[in-house]
């Protein structure tokens, strides 16, 4: 895993590299330009995150990177990927939260997952000719963003095979959520619809650990409910339930997982006869 000892030798060696330009967009979501000391710290934060892209990768190759892409801020609830577009552009989330929604056939929007700082989107639509988006990316706060355009983002994914091996990881974690996302819609009740969304959400990046507390993201009621395929009212009854049995607790609004084990009975509980009933019925 690549990172950098301190932001000194950071900047030593990739300041020289970095250009700053302004970034306008027509719907108005965006900061104009991005200040050299906060690109270089905001950089420098994101180098040191175990970020899966740079698993395995060499330092000169995440410099060179790093050098091609422009920071960008998005307000809360703006689109930095819309379903449909033409893609062009790489995302690399510096900080804040944003999600993946999809919409269903009945034309239903459906949360998937949480993208944190680390973490990376919009690579799918690259990878071929005139492709659109499949999906819309929302900033569920604030967010900061490292973009790369289409041609630089292939040329160092041909000159670096790793890099494309980890995107390759990712797409296949990714797609595992979209059908264990389809079994969180199928499952009985409130209470493992909850149970199984906070598991995946836990479990999302290299950073998991099956021992001790595991601190969730900061979301509104409204976020968590949506997430959670329920009601505002029924979230609140089934974390009350939760915490009874000891998988979780409140803290500062903030959800913090204190049995994994506890959590996980719970969700998996009637996950096997649904899995069971899906390969039946394609049969």
């Amino acid at each position: 895993m690549v990172f950098f000892p301190c932001l000194l030798e950071f900047k030593r060696w990739i300041a020289p590299e970095i250009g700053l330009a302004a970034y306008n967009d027509s719907r108005g979501n965006l900061d104009p330009c991005v200040s050299m000391d906060d690109k270089l710290l905001n950089l420098a934060e994101f180098a040191w995150h175990d970020s899966l892209l740079f698993d395995r990768v060499e330092e000169p190759t995440v410099r060179k990177f790093i050098s091609m892409g422009f920071n960008i801020r998005y307000q809360a609830g703006a689109s930095l990927v819309s379903n449909n577009d033409f893609g062009e552009t790489f995302f690399f989330l510096l900080q804040g939260l944003a999600k993946l929604v999809l919409h269903n056939t009945e034309g239903e929007v459906i949360n998937v997952t949480l993208f944190r700082p680390g973490d990376f989107f919009g690579e799918l639509s690259l990878l071929e000719e005139n492709a659109i988006r499949t999906g819309t990316v929302l900033a569920v706060s604030e967010v900061e963003v490292l973009t790369i355009h289409k041609k630089d983002f292939l040329k160092v994914l041909y000159e670096c095979p790793q890099l494309s091996i980890n995107l390759s990881r990712n797409l296949g974690q990714r797609l595992r959520t979209m059908n264990e996302r389809m079994i969180t819609d199928r499952l009985p009740d409130d209470l493992h619809k909850v149970a199984h969304t906070l598991v995946l959400l836990a479990t999302k990046g290299k950073q998991f650990s099956k021992e001790g507390a595991v601190l969730l993201p900061p979301l509104s009621l409204k976020e968590w409910a949506l997430f959670c395929y329920t009601s505002v009212d029924a979230f609140l009854n089934s974390m009350e339930r939760l915490k009874e049995m000891g998988a979780l607790e409140w803290q500062n609004q903030r959800i913090v997982i204190t049995s994994m084990k506890q959590l996980k009975a719970c969700a998996d509980e009637h996950v096997s006869q649904i899995q069971k009933a899906s390969v039946q019925s394609s049969d």
